[in-house]
C-alpha cells in the first residue's frame, strides 16, 4: 500500500505519468491522504495508468491536474484493469482524447463510492469518464459528479459495457450529462 504519499509533477513517455501498474497479480492501494497530483502521460493515463487484469484502488486520497495527451487525464483503466475508487477526490485533470478523469476499456470494471469527480476536461468524449467494451462496467454510488466537461457526455460517455448509477449528485457538466452510443 501507498499511504500517506504524494507523487507530484512526474512525467511518462508513454502512460502513467506518476504510477504504471499492470498484470494479474500487481495492485496498487492509494491510502491514508495520499497524492497524485501535476502529473503527464504522453500518451494515456496522466495520473495513474492500469492494465492487464491490475487492481488499483484510491481510498480517501486525491488524484488531481494530471494531463493525459490521448486518453485519461487522471486515470486510464485498460484491458480488464480493476479500479475503486473510495471517499476520494479525482479532480482538474485533463485528456485531449477521452475520459477527462477516467478512461475504461476492454472489459475494465471501475467503482466510484462516496467520492467527489468535478472540473474534469476531456477533448472529445467523457469529462469524467469515457467506457468502452461490452464486458466493461461503471458503478457510481453516493458520489457527486460536478462542473465536468467534454465535447460529448460532459460527465459519462459509453460505447458500449454497462452503468449503474445510485444515490449519486450529476449537476453541471457541459453538454448532455450521459451519453450513450451502446
Amino acid at each position: 500500500a501507498i499511504d500517506a504519499s504524494a507523487f507530484v509533477s512526474n512525467t511518462a513517455d508513454s502512460r502513467g505519468g506518476a504510477i504504471f501498474n499492470t498484470g494479474s497479480g500487481s495492485a496498487v492501494t492509494l491510502t491514508n491522504n495520499s497524492l497524485v497530483q501535476a502529473n503527464t502521460a504522453l500518451s494515456d493515463g496522466g495520473g495513474i495508468a492500469n492494465e492487464s487484469a491490475g487492481r488499483v484502488a484510491i481510498d480517501a486520497s486525491t488524484v488531481t491536474s494530471n494531463t493525459a495527451v490521448f486518453e485519461g487525464g487522471g486515470i486510464f483503466n485498460n484491458s480488464g484493469g480493476s479500479l475503486t475508487i473510495e471517499a476520494s477526490t479525482v479532480a482538474s485533470s485533463r485528456a485531449g482524447g477521452n475520459g477527462g478523469a477516467i478512461f475504461n476499456r476492454a472489459g475494465g470494471r471501475v467503482v466510484i463510492d462516496s467520492s467527489t469527480v468535478t472540473a474534469n476536461t476531456s477533448g472529445r468524449r467523457g469529462g469524467v469518464l469515457f467506457s468502452t467494451g461490452s464486458s466493461s462496467a461503471i458503478t457510481v454510488t453516493n458520489s457527486s459528479l460536478v462542473q465536468n466537461s467534454a465535447n460529448n457526455g460532459g460527465a459519462f460517455a459509453q460505447d458500449d459495457g454497462t452503468t449503474r448509477i445510485t444515490a449519486s449528485c450529476i449537476v453541471q457538466n457541459s453538454d448532455t450529462a450521459v451519453n450513450y452510443a451502446g
